[in-house]
């Protein structure tokens, strides 16, 4: 399972920071789409190995015991992404974002669906 959790860990780790408000600095949407494109393909390589890993926790709880912590992980990488934007809940929406993501990154995604999750996340999480 480790195995098949580090690469997409280090695909979420580099999701690109927006620029802190008042910066001067431009947002990319290019850089998120194209974050967005590398998630896709990450997760949907590895989606067979997490199922099985997440089906094998239900049936043995010790199985899952880094679970949490893994899960509390990702929510903060969110969390840093969504920060600088300077309202709502960050915590809250984190755990929505998580959710998202792991609905998108689930398989292979076509250029329209990954527009879609562009704007769901420049307009729904960002303001933008």
């Amino acid at each position: 399972m480790l195995t098949a959790m580090a690469p997409l860990s280090r695909t979420l780790a580099a999701i690109p920071a927006p620029p802190e408000p008042g910066s001067g600095k431009a947002w990319s949407t290019a850089n998120l789409r194209a974050w967005l494109r590398t998630y896709n393909e990450m997760h949907a390589s590895e989606a067979g190995i997490i199922r099985i890993w997440a089906d094998a926790t239900r049936r043995e709880a010790t199985l899952g015991t880094d679970a949490a912590a893994a899960l509390d992980w990702g929510r903060r990488q969110i969390v840093h992404f969504l920060e600088p934007r300077g309202f709502g809940d960050v915590d809250i929406e984190a755990i929505v974002a998580m959710a998202l993501l792991d609905v998108f990154g689930g398989g292979d995604r076509p250029a329209e669906t990954i527009e879609a999750a562009v704007r769901v996340i420049e307009r729904g999480l960002l303001g933008r």
